[in-house]
């Protein structure tokens, strides 16, 4: 077969070349929001943090859920209960553990046994036995060394102290409102320390009347605090 007589192009045809689209026509049947936001005159919206989050009602329910969870957290973290406060036998217990580097390596613990109620007090006319066992737990969770202190709690004196000093509190109030009276420790401390292997919390499982109840306290390094 022969190809030589086969052209392998077109011929250049001066041919003026016809467009069907036409830009500016669409626009012009388009909606008038369209013709804005080509011309300029539309602005995109752009909304704050606050309207994102509210924008939908799934938004705003989910919005307002966080925030009571919050509300919440916030609210049990300063009026709910505390792992080193609790209650026996009508008497309140407190528990604080802390290290002070200018007193050595230890860890100090602190047990404070507060007045009774008032509507106990038949109970506690004489000294009665307490007995507290102490716990030093590590890092692992796991109780390094254990100190069981035996004390005497009386009871009806410490409440007769504290009724004495609001007494004299409230009268000199009468005198001078603006006068100050410094409170008194009334209160039955009992204390101990542990060698410092890690502790990180201390546990106190106190005894009063065959009764017992544990509480727990981290330990804060003061060190860091009043520096």
């Amino acid at each position: 077969m022969d190809f030589s007589e086969i052209k392998e192009s077109r011929e250049d045809v001066d041919e003026q070349m016809v467009f069907r689209y036409n830009r500016e026509e669409r626009i012009k049947r388009a909606p008038q929001c369209v013709q804005d936001y080509y011309a300029g005159k539309l602005k995109a919206f752009r909304p704050g943090l606050f309207r994102a989050l509210v924008s939908t009602k799934a938004n705003r329910f989910i919005f307002f859920t966080l925030v009571v969870c919050f509300l919440v957290v916030i609210f049990l973290g300063f009026f709910g209960p505390k792992k080193n406060v609790d209650t026996l036998q009508g008497i309140k217990m407190d528990l604080s553990a802390f290290v002070y580097a200018e007193f050595g390596d230890n860890v100090y613990v602190d047990l404070k046994l507060e007045p009774p109620a008032k509507k106990l007090l038949s109970s506690y006319k004489e000294e009665i036995p307490v007995k507290v066992t102490f716990s030093a737990v590590n890092n692992d969770l796991q109780v390094v060394e254990k100190i069981t202190v035996m004390e005497k709690y009386d009871g009806k004196a410490l409440f007769d102290a504290r009724a004495a000093h609001l007494a004299e509190v409230r009268e000199a109030k009468k005198d001078d409102k603006r006068k100050n009276l410094k409170g008194g420790d009334f209160f039955k401390s009992v204390k101990t320390s542990f060698s410092d292997y890690d502790i990180v919390s201390v546990d106190a499982e106190v005894e009063i009347n065959g009764e017992v109840k544990t509480v727990s306290s981290p330990v804060k390094n003061l060190t860091s605090l009043i520096r």
